[in-house]
């Protein structure tokens, strides 16, 4: 191979045999076809640290006389076997040999210091200069203390090698934190230089000698020489060279070589200070090529120069991604901010959002309620809807304004003080801050939790889950995230931070209108711009809807990944009109059902060929449970969650569907009926029930009689539908307190098998039910009765009646991979490619938000059955923004319809944002597929039999029968933008959702000023160059 180029920069042509590079390298070569005409292998294989692992790959170098005929599809496939890892080929010349020596001439080993650079000239200026400035760079990984790294003093990025080694990355004793916004094109934000740091200048909470977290920059002047010795201050020599890359510049490399075996770092320092002026150096008219990305030898020392002629803000960092992840970098600032190039005006912002709460309150009055809305608008968008309560709120908001100066700081409302009792309570405010983070089942916070230590499992940064380690996100390092208690009219702040570098993120409060704030209801780009990584978002708003309600991601895969949790609004236990039926309401009876995978949601999507499908592989019961490996025939020792009750008492226990997958949840406790008083928030005529099946976002309350005569029950969790074959449960403890103490989470008793079933005789939500006769013992959730409704919405004329048929459309082959789409589709048992959608239209979600900046929206923003965007003319299946309008205060009746061909065991759960609906009916006809004019015609034959329900229950999710449909109705007077879709969380990534806007852009609720914004940003190359050339 003759070297012609490094990095982009020509170097004097040298022939080598043997060519090592590390991460970020680049090197050009000319090879000469001199050889007998044949084919001939090309190996690459990794060396250094995975020597041990003895990885290499192959490709071919065939001569085109030799096969000129022959396809590359067949010369692709040798029918030769390549050599093994010993059968090595000649090495000959090395370049970048880990032994080299630089500057030796005549060796067959050469550092890249020894290529002869090729540009026009030699530039004595900065080769033989005196540097204007200097810095000595010493890195490493350190090893962090865990007391440290699973503290609550914050979330510090690191890196587990194995369970006791985690590692944290530094330049002189630094790891780097980025800021929350982009230095060089939102430099009005920067405060001065006390948002920095550098190793002479270092927080006060950063301890000598210690790693500091913070901004690391070096400065210097514009086209200042610089030299820069970049020293690996690991303790021993590895096999590991360390690739450094300078953005926006290229450097020539004057020295490189090894440190002695030990020694301070200031002996280092000096090391390399002596080296450069006495040991051997490059030549005195040697041309240095210029390079981007320069290997340190391992335990040793590169010495780089450049002239900083190019002003801005440039990162300096290792060029290995997980070193890079955890801190191993600095900003590099040349010249003064005056000096930089300005981005155009029109340059995407990056915006945390998180103001104080001002003193420019302006207190509206509408009926019924008091609205209280300011700049914080900008921050909460505050609305305090106080019917009988009003006079208290207003006094309460007005007193916290007065003694803050009209500046509240909602930190010093912590959110965990609002778990209290309702009754005779003010409204609070309730502040949370959360940070997102990828991290890790089973990790080093667990220590030998999997070995049996079960204290160990109870570390606060611990998540267990079913005791199988795997990547997840977390929020505070829990699964699920931390649980919101609040009282009704409580004032909810939650501050995310988003840590989980490479992603955009956002959460939904699922039962909660938000009718007053609709910006807050977390959709990315129908409510709101995406949470980017780096930013921190305040979500505010009131907690109008009492109830048991949860919270999740909506960004693509995050709540299997791990973003769920509950959010639990309660009221006066005097306003429930099933109140007199249970004695306790506490945090500790919430169950939480989560499906459970081993990877991350992201490798099925659009999914794996030989995987056999999309299915979880466990279940979770508050994010705990146990996993039985087959192949090994062994059981995880993770503790289940455990329930406690006191024998005679009656118990209000809050069941969430937190599930992300195809499957129904089937919830049994052993011996014990559930008294049903609500679903989705919403009370309920009580009905015993001894089995309780529900579907991905919908919740149910139900009332546990502690009437039992053991000490220990089962409380078991098992997957239906699609997973019955999977034979999928898991189990948690309930526990009576007369009991004898001990941790039940660990039972000693084994659970019953798979083959065991409790008592099963009447069923709420049964699969194969038949509505409407709930004196068979098995109960549609129309069998329900509320207990009061809205005459005008039931029985009125409905404005509108709307039909969404919903279908996962096979696609084929052609269309997905021949004619240049990129649009979204899963992949279900290797050949089977399909696309979710609402009357033929799979949704695509626009590039802004649509209720934050409805100014973007223009005439082709959106699309219909009736509207469909010319690319989709001739074909069947449409993707665009799917737009359902209808006008505010209008009553609309709609029918969800499964248009899925045959009947199965897939019950789509569909949830509307920002709305209850009364569910009239449901059913399905087993003979033919449905269709409209059968599903009027069934609901005209129980209308004339009387076979309806007189008050029906109200829902935000409803589960459909299979290849069977849904009549819901609603008052649409909610104005805003919001989503509707199946909850199964792959359905909507695949476009099965659209989206109502109810009302005009006008009536809508407006977002803060200051609220963030997004969109594409595709200007004319002029504009962005303008000035630049």
């Amino acid at each position: 191979m003759q070297l012609i180029a490094t990095d982009g920069g020509a170097v004097q042509p040298t022939l080598v045999d043997t060519l090592i590079s590390t991460s970020g390298e680049r090197y050009d070569f000319v090879l000469s076809a001199n050889q007998k005409p044949g084919t001939y292998w090309v190996r690459v294989r990794a060396i250094g640290f995975c020597n041990i692992e003895r990885r290499e790959e192959f490709a071919v170098l065939s001569y085109e006389d030799e096969a000129p005929h022959v396809p590359e599809e067949v010369l692709a496939y040798p029918n030769r076997t390549p050599p093994s890892w010993d059968d090595r080929f000649p090495s000959g010349t090395v370049l970048n040999n880990p032994n080299a020596t630089c500057y030796v001439p005549g060796d067959d080993d050469l550092c890249v210091a020894d290529l002869e650079s090729h540009e026009v000239h030699r530039d004595d200026d900065l080769i033989d200069a005196a540097p204007n400035k200097t810095f000595r760079i010493l890195f490493n990984t350190f090893t962090a203390d865990p007391a440290v790294l699973f503290s609550d003093q914050g979330y510090v990025r690191y890196m587990t090698v194995v369970l006791t080694l985690n590692n944290i990355g530094v330049t002189n004793n630094i790891s780097m934190v980025f800021p929350d916004f982009p230095l060089l094109t939102q430099p009005e934000l920067i405060g001065g230089d006390g948002m920095f740091c550098n190793n002479t200048h270092r927080p006060a909470r950063c301890k000598p000698h210690h790693a500091c977290f913070c901004l690391h920059r070096l400065k210097v002047a514009l086209n200042d020489v610089v030299e820069m010795s970049l020293i690996d201050d690991a303790e021993v020599v590895r096999d590991l060279y360390h690739p450094f890359h300078l953005h926006g510049h290229r450097f020539i490399v004057t020295g490189m070589g090894q440190l002695p075996q030990f020694g301070t770092q200031s002996e280092k320092v000096d090391f390399v200070e002596r080296a450069r002026r006495y040991s051997r150096t490059m030549p005195s008219d040697h041309n240095p090529p210029y390079k981007d990305t320069v290997s340190v030898p391992s335990r040793g020392y590169t010495r780089i120069r450049f002239r900083a002629d190019n002003p801005g803000f440039w990162l300096v960092h290792c060029h290995f991604e997980w070193h890079l992840g955890i801190g191993m970098s600095f900003v590099l600032q040349v010249g003064e901010l005056d000096e930089m190039k300005q981005a155009p005006k029109d340059f995407p912002r990056w915006p945390n959002f998180s103001q104080q709460l001002g003193n420019h309150l302006e207190t509206t009055y509408k009926t019924k309620m008091i609205v209280l809305r300011s700049h914080v608008l900008v921050l909460l968008g505050v609305l305090v809807v106080a019917y009988a309560t009003r006079a208290n709120a207003q006094s309460w908001l007005n007193t916290l304004l007065e003694q803050s100066n009209g500046t509240l700081d909602v930190s010093t409302f912590p959110g965990e003080q609002c778990l209290r009792e309702c009754d005779n309570t003010q409204p609070r405010i309730c502040h949370f801050s959360w940070t997102m983070e990828h991290y890790h089942v089973m990790g080093p916070a667990c220590r030998d939790c999997a070995k049996g230590n079960h204290t160990d499992c109870y570390h606060p940064a611990c998540i267990t889950a079913d005791g199988v380690e795997r990547g997840v996100m977390s929020l505070n390092r829990k699964i699920p995230g931390p649980t919101i208690s609040v009282c009704r009219h409580d004032l909810i702040v939650v501050d995310i931070s988003n840590a989980m570098a490479g992603t955009s993120a956002a959460i939904h409060w699922h039962g909660l209108h938000q009718r007053a704030t609709p910006y807050m209801d977390g959709v990315p780009f129908i409510t709101q711009c995406p949470i980017g990584f780096g930013n921190t978002f305040r979500y505010a708003f009131l907690a109008t809807e009492p109830g048991t309600q949860f919270y999740h991601s909506h960004s693509g895969h995050h709540k299997v990944n791990g973003h769920y949790g509950a959010l639990i609004v309660r009221e006066p236990k005097r306003v429930d009109p099933n109140g007199d039926l249970y004695h306790y309401d506490t945090p500790a009876h919430v169950i939480l059902g989560s499906d459970w995978m081993h990877i991350d949601g992201e490798m099925f999507m659009p999914g794996l060929p030989s995987a056999g499908g999309i299915m979880p592989i466990n279940l979770l019961i508050n994010g705990k449970g146990t996993y039985h490996d087959p192949k090994k025939n062994e059981t995880t020792q993770t503790p289940l969650e455990v329930y406690t009750v006191r024998r005679g008492a009656r118990f209000r226990f809050r069941f969430i569907n937190a599930a992300s997958h195809v499957c129904p949840l089937q919830l049994q406790i052993e011996d014990h009926m559930m008294e049903v008083i609500a679903s989705d928030s919403f009370h309920l005529q009580p009905r015993k029930v001894d089995t309780l099946v529900s579907t991905s976002g919908e919740r149910y309350d139900f009332v546990l009689d502690a009437n039992g005569v053991k000490d220990t029950y089962w409380v078991r969790l098992r997957s239906l539908g699609p997973c019955a074959d999977l034979q999928l449960e898991q189990f948690a403890v309930l526990r009576y307190t007369t009991g004898p103490f001990i941790n039940d989470a660990f039972p000693t008793r084994a659970p019953p098998t798979y083959e065991e079933p409790f008592r099963n005789v009447a069923t709420a939500n049964h699969p194969n039910a038949t509505c409407g006769r709930p004196e068979f013992g098995d109960y549609c959730i129309t069998d329900f009765q509320a207990y009061d409704t809205d005459e005008d919405v039931i029985n009125g004329v409905p404005d509108h009646q709307l039909t969404f048929g919903f279908y996962n459309y096979p696609v084929s082959f052609e269309s997905m991979f021949e004619s240049n789409r990129y649009e979204h589709y899963m992949n279900i048992y290797g050949s089977l490619m399909m696309q979710g959608a609402i009357n033929n239209i799979s949704l695509a979600y626009p590039p802004f938000s649509l209720l934050t900046q409805p100014e973007k929206i223009r005439d082709d923003t959106f699309c219909d059955e009736n509207n469909r965007p010319n690319s989709c003319s001739d074909r069947q299946l449409c993707t665009c923004t799917h737009r359902v309008k209808i006008n505010l205060g209008d009553i609309v009746e709609l029918y969800i319809l499964d248009l899925t061909p045959s009947v199965n065991d897939l019950n789509h759960p569909f949830h509307l944002h920002g709305y209850q609906m009364f569910v009239m009916e449901m059913s399905q006809d087993r003979r033919v597929p449905i269709t409209l004019e059968i599903a009027q015609n069934i609901a005209r034959q129980r209308l004339l039999s009387r076979n309806t329900v007189a008050l029906p229950p109200r829902k935000d999710t409803v589960s459909i029968p299979s290849r069977g449909y849904a009549r819901v109705r609603f008052r649409a007077d909610n104005p805003g933008f919001w989503l509707m879709h199946c909850h199964y969380e792959w359905h909507t990534a695949v476009g099965m959702a659209l989206v109502l806007q109810v009302g005009e852009t006008s009536e809508m609720v407006k977002a803060p000023a200051d609220f963030p914004k997004c969109d594409n940003y595709t200007p004319a190359v002029g504009h962005l160059l303008q000035g630049s050339l």
